[in-house]
């Protein structure tokens, strides 16, 4: 049997080689468009992210934290890139921030980590193989294929170039101009420039190579990894389907594609917050004070993408506080901080603000008046759009009724509306949940996490932008609704489910289409 296999092995290595042959010949001649440019675009993220699990495994592993089962192969790529974010950052404010020494130090760490590597691809070998000689059922494929349109959709456009606002001032801006001066500084003439910026430290190796498409396939390659990371949680407390059905969800959600597909940072706070509470669940079942580390590690890196994680952060607190965990919760902070001290340190040295810009808003400083001030005042004043326009309990009962009536300058104007699109998929599913006839644990731990992150966000300035990082929670909690309310009549309800999903999914392609019409990616991309 194995003499079989491994003929058969050899059989389809040699016609992939001649098949391989016949498609270099047939380029030379009828090449397609920028066809080089994408392979090696795509060859670079892959080396990103393989180097990234290879530098993350070894770390994990020297610091005897959790790194060997399924889930640690996550750990390790989100704990590699958050190394490289930071490392790049040091290498910038010491002023060696060259493109080749950005590159060179990406696959230094990679041949370090070679062993880790081969480990890895001996594994996606293994699964690859095994995946393949898996048979697909019906219902299987029509879960599938839905997730699959949007997620091909969301990598064509990947390969548009940047157009957005903030990519264009701020996300890969910055980078940028970090590269052509070769060193990390305050830029006076840029308000952004004073924020967290781990995801940019990644974009600037796609900008090293002089790539703007790489960021785009980076923020896509977190995307796709994030809805593994709901695959893998919701495995723990749901049947198989459901799970698919969560990961379905993600992905023809609209914000995640528009999202998912750009150098906005969304797709990397969805990242690192997910692997967090993914920690913290382990936590929640193991006991092991690791998870702990690992759940502070993931959040002090997400924070350094984007303050709003503070409220994912506070979520974990509050659980850890509730099950009287108060050394773990004590921990789980100071990991926490560690790994934001240094954007708090960097920040502090050019503003005297180590959250800039938000002591400066609450505290009277040397930075609170003049030029610096009005800048300040000015950023916070455009948010007043979506403060509370009413009493506390009120708005929060029309907050379902506004967004299912697209009250876009309510909740998303200008760009920020590529985060307000498809939250109707949400509105409709969640209320599900009360056909759940008993709640578990997990169940409880995602339930109070997303309540008190939504309460947090609400409380603020109400961006449907910032509550995309909790997209993925709640899929998994509106796929064990639909279980809850599936199991009381079996044909009824899942017809019922189905009929939903079928008109969210042909409503939201036209939500993502009405967005082309106006961006036209698929011109530039192809």
């Amino acid at each position: 049997m194995q003499n079989i296999y491994k003929s058969k092995l050899i059989q389809g290595f040699i016609y992939s080689c001649f098949a391989a042959g016949v498609v270099f010949f047939n380029l030379l001649n009828y090449p397609l468009f920028t066809f080089g440019n994408k392979i090696f675009e795509l060859s670079a993220v892959a080396v990103l992210f393989i180097c990234s699990f290879g530098v993350g495994k070894r770390i994990l592993t020297l610091l005897r934290l959790p790194a060997e089962h399924k889930e640690g192969a996550f750990f390790s790529i989100g704990t590699g890139l958050g190394f490289y974010a930071l490392c790049f950052l040091s290498l910038g404010l010491i002023g060696i921030f060259y493109p080749a020494v950005l590159i060179a130090f990406v696959l230094l760490t990679g041949i370090i980590s070679y062993k880790e590597i081969n480990y890895m691809s001996l594994r996606l070998f293994e699964a690859s193989a095994a995946l393949l000689n898996r048979q697909i059922s019906i219902s299987t494929l029509a879960i599938i294929l839905p997730a699959f349109i949007f997620a091909a959709i969301g990598l064509a456009i990947s390969f548009a170039p940047p157009t957005y606002y903030d990519s264009l001032v701020y996300h890969l801006a910055l980078p940028d101009a970090y590269l052509r001066q070769h060193y990390v500084a305050r830029d006076n003439f840029n308000f952004f420039s004073n924020f967290p910026e781990n995801m940019e430290m990644l974009f600037a190796f796609g900008l090293a190579l002089n790539h703007e498409i790489i960021p785009n396939l980076i923020s896509f390659c977190l995307c796709v990894l994030t809805s593994v990371i709901v695959y893998f949680m919701g495995r723990r407390f749901m049947e198989l389907k459901s799970v698919k059905f969560a990961v379905m969800l993600f992905f023809i959600t609209p914000s995640v594609i528009l999202l998912g597909s750009s150098t906005y940072i969304e797709t990397g706070l969805c990242f690192f917050m997910m692997l967090s509470l993914l920690s913290y669940v382990n936590y929640s079942e193991t006991n092991k004070d690791s998870y702990v580390i690992l759940a502070g590690i993931f959040s002090g890196l997400a924070l350094g993408i984007k303050y709003i994680s503070g409220m994912s952060i506070i979520a974990i607190i509050i659980l850890l506080m509730l099950g009287k965990r108060w050394k773990q919760a004590l921990k789980y902070a100071l990991v926490c901080g560690l790994l934001f001290l240094p954007w708090g340190l960097k920040n502090f040295f050019f503003t005297g603000d180590p959250v800039y810009p938000f002591f400066q808003k609450l505290f009277f400083s040397a930075f609170g008046a003049g030029e610096q001030g009005e800048i300040v005042r000015n950023y916070f004043a455009l948010f007043n759009q979506y403060a509370l326009q009413s009493g506390y309990l009120e708005s929060l009962l029309k907050f379902p009724f506004q967004v299912l009536m697209n009250e876009a300058t309510r909740f998303a104007g200008g760009f920020d509306v590529l985060g307000g699109l498809g939250w109707a998929l949400f509105i409709g599913l969640l209320p599900a949940l009360l056909f759940v006839r008993k709640f578990d644990k997990i169940t409880v731990i995602l339930c109070l996490y997303s309540v008190v992150f939504f309460i947090f966000w609400f409380s603020t300035r109400q961006v449907l932008r910032f509550l995309v990082p909790l997209v993925p929670v709640l899929c998994l909690l509106c796929a064990n609704g639909a279980q809850g309310f599936a199991s009381r009549n079996r044909f009824l309800n899942r017809s019922m489910i189905a009929l939903f999903i079928l008109v969210m999914f042909f409503s939201n392609l036209v939500v993502i289409a009405t967005v082309f019409d106006v961006t036209q990616p698929f011109n530039a991309a192809i």
